[in-house]
């Protein structure tokens, strides 16, 4: 009888701790992504840009709240995002590669530019 009370509490209890600790982190849109994130970018407190494993490129206009995939040019990781307006940024990543982003019909869509020798692990407006 004693350890069927044992069991049981400690069973409740694991229970009400596993569930205060999954309380602080959910996915946002687009769900499920659960690629690696490597590096955000925002050029106000609503738009940004943020880019991760497996070419992973992501948006928001809302200030984080809801993010949009965008076009993928390339399989490999990306390791650095960074903006200077809407229309204009650069992404560089894995195997040297390096994405502009164009704007065409008020849409935003990444090309790849080439790649260099050396990859490269960040980019930033100098």
């Amino acid at each position: 009888m004693r350890s069927h009370i044992f069991r049981s509490s400690f069973l409740i209890l694991f229970i009400f701790v596993s569930s205060l600790f999954a309380q602080g982190w959910f996915l946002q849109n687009p769900i499920p992504q659960t690629n690696s994130l490597a590096s955000v970018h925002f050029i106000d407190q609503n738009t940004g840009w943020t880019v991760g494993q497996d070419g992973t490129i992501l948006k928001t206009t809302n200030g984080g709240v809801s993010w949009i995939s965008q076009s993928k040019p390339t399989s490999p990781s990306l390791y650095s995002v960074h903006f200077i307006d809407q229309n204009t940024g650069w992404s560089v990543g894995r195997a040297g590669i390096i994405l502009k982003q164009l704007m065409e019909d008020q849409i935003g869509y990444f090309k790849q530019l080439g790649r260099v020798l050396v990859s490269h692990q960040s980019i930033s407006k100098t």
